[in-house]
């Protein structure tokens, strides 16, 4: 029998962050490859309100699914590769719902620190962007003196 010191478990638990990490600041990277700003902001702040809303309503079943069909979806969020990517590596899963028969993307594992770890991300990578974007602006716009 194998015995874990607290010690050990710090260091699983911090390793497995390390590599959640990684696998949403890539999903990120590709969405930024693959879309133009506004579109990728657009997604960024969908996946954040989705990501506070299980968070902050834990037990209400609205909050732990979101139709694939539903067209305000689709358009800010679902059509991106990398957006559905990140959604899953938050713990939803692709699924036919048994009751509306439709697609859904649905919070398979409800763990509020993988939660909370990837919301930080989505919201970090949007105050980033915004000021990526708001720098690039203003270097190409001359103001008058």
């Amino acid at each position: 029998m194998e015995m874990h010191t607290v010690s050990d478990e710090l260091e699983r638990v911090s390793k497995a962050a390390e590599d959640m990490n990684l696998q949403v600041m890539q999903a990120l990277q590709r969405l930024r490859n693959s879309t133009r700003h506004q579109e990728m902001l657009e997604a960024l702040k969908t996946m954040t309100v989705i990501l506070g809303n299980v968070l902050n309503h834990p037990y209400e079943k609205k909050f732990s699914q979101v139709r694939l069909a539903n067209r305000g979806f689709h358009s800010r969020c679902g059509r991106h590769p990398a957006a559905l990517e990140i959604l899953k590596l938050a713990g939803f899963r692709s699924e036919r719902d048994a009751t509306s028969n439709e697609d859904v993307l649905r919070l398979s594992r409800s763990d509020p620190g993988l939660l909370w770890l990837i919301r930080s991300c989505v919201e970090g990578a949007t105050h980033s962007n915004i000021q990526d974007f708001t720098e690039s602006v203003a270097s190409k716009v001359s103001v008058p003196s």
